[in-house]
C-alpha cells in the first residue's frame, strides 16, 4: 500500500466528519461526555484496527498481482524479479510500521470521531450509547467494529470496481451495435497494433508468436488493458509475427468470416505491403507493420 492510499483514506475521513458537522453549541459536561464515550470506544484502538485493516487488504491485493505475474517469468529473469520483490516488500513493511507510529490518534479522533458524534447524538443519546458500549454485547460491537468499516470499505470498492466494469463493457457494447461492425473492427485493430508497437519500444522486437491469446499474455495488462480477441462480426482476429520479431500482421476475416490463404501469412512481408481497398465487404482487413494494407472499400479510400 502506498503513502498515497493511506493519505487518500484518511482524508476521504476527513471530508465525510467536515460535511456532517456543524458548529452546535457545547457545554463542558456534554464534551466531557462525549470524551468518556470515545474513551469507552477506545478510539485509538478503532483507528489502528481499520487502518491496520486497509494496509492489509492493499497488501494483499498487490501480492495476488505479483503473484499472477511472478507465474509468467521463468529462470534467471524469475529469480532476479523475486529476489528484488523480496526487498521491496521488507522496505514496504518498514515503511507501515513508521507510519503507524507517527500518526497522531488523538487528533485524528478529535478531527473524526468527536464532531461526528457530536452532531449525531443529543446529551440523553450519548447517555444511552455510553451505556450501550460498556455491555458486553456493545463491546462485542466495537471489537468487530473496525472490520465492518474497513470491510465495507474494500469490499464495497470491490463490487463497484466489478459493477463498473460490466455497466462499461454494456455501454460499449450498446455504442459497438450502432458503429458499422467494419469500423469498429478497424478500431480495435488499431488499439491492438498500438500495443504490439509500444512492446517493441521496450523489448526491440515485435511480439514473436502466431497465437492471439499468447499474444495477449505478452502485451496485457502493461500495453493495453483488454485485448481485443474478436472482429465486428464475432470471428477471432489473426496475429502472426515474422521469425525475427521485425514484422507482424493482425488480419480480420471480413463479413464472411472465412481468412484467404495469405492473410495469416507473413513469410515474405514485403511482398503484397501495398494498401489496396479489398474487393467487397467479404474481403480480409489486414494491418500490416503500422498501417492497414486491406480494408474495406467501405471507407471510402
Amino acid at each position: 500500500m502506498t503513502a498515497r492510499s493511506i493519505i487518500v483514506s484518511a482524508t476521504l475521513s476527513l471530508i465525510l466528519a467536515s460535511s456532517l458537522t456543524a458548529e452546535p453549541s457545547e457545554t463542558k459536561s456534554r464534551r466531557e461526555l462525549i470524551g468518556e464515550v470515545m474513551s469507552t470506544m477506545d478510539t485509538e484502538a478503532l483507528t489502528r484496527a481499520v487502518l491496520e485493516l486497509m494496509i492489509r487488504e492493499n497488501v494483499q491485493r498487490d501480492q495476488q498481482q505479483v503473484a499472477a505475474y511472478t507465474e509468467r517469468l521463468e529462470g534467471d529473469e524469475r529469480r532476479n524479479f523475486e529476489e528484488r520483490r523480496s526487498a521491496v516488500d521488507r522496505q514496504q513493511a518498514e515503511f507501515h510500521q513508521r507510519l503507524m507510529q507517527r500518526i497522531d490518534y488523538d487528533r485524528f479522533s478529535d478531527e473524526v470521531y468527536y464532531p461526528i458524534i457530536n452532531k449525531a447524538f443529543n446529551d440523553a443519546e450519548l447517555k444511552e450509547l455510553l451505556g450501550f458500549i460498556k455491555t458486553r454485547a456493545g463491546q462485542k460491537t466495537m471489537g468487530i467494529l473496525a472490520e465492518l468499516s474497513a470491510g465495507a470499505l474494500f469490499r464495497g470498492g470491490r463490487m463497484l470496481e466489478e459493477g463498473a466494469t460490466s455497466v462499461q463493457q454494456e455501454i460499449e457494447s450498446e455504442e459497438r451495435a450502432k458503429t458499422p461492425k467494419w469500423k469498429s473492427t478497424m478500431a480495435d485493430m488499431r488499439a491492438l497494433a498500438t500495443a504490439v508497437e509500444s512492446y517493441s519500444v521496450d523489448n526491440d522486437t515485435y511480439p514473436v508468436t502466431g497465437d492471439l491469446s499468447k499474444l495477449a499474455e505478452l502485451i496485457a495488462p502493461t500495453y493495453i488493458l483488454r485485448v481485443p480477441q474478436r472482429d465486428g462480426w464475432g470471428n477471432s482476429f489473426s496475429y502472426v509475427s515474422s521469425s525475427d520479431g521485425r514484422h507482424y500482421r493482425i488480419a480480420s476475416a471480413g463479413a464472411d468470416g472465412v481468412f484467404e490463404w495469405e492473410s495469416r501469412s507473413i513469410d515474405n512481408p514485403g511482398s503484397d505491403a501495398r494498401p489496396r481497398a479489398g474487393a467487397n465487404s467479404n474481403a480480409d482487413i489486414i494491418y500490416q507493420d503500422g498501417t492497414f494494407i486491406r480494408y474495406p472499400p467501405e471507407t471510402g479510400d
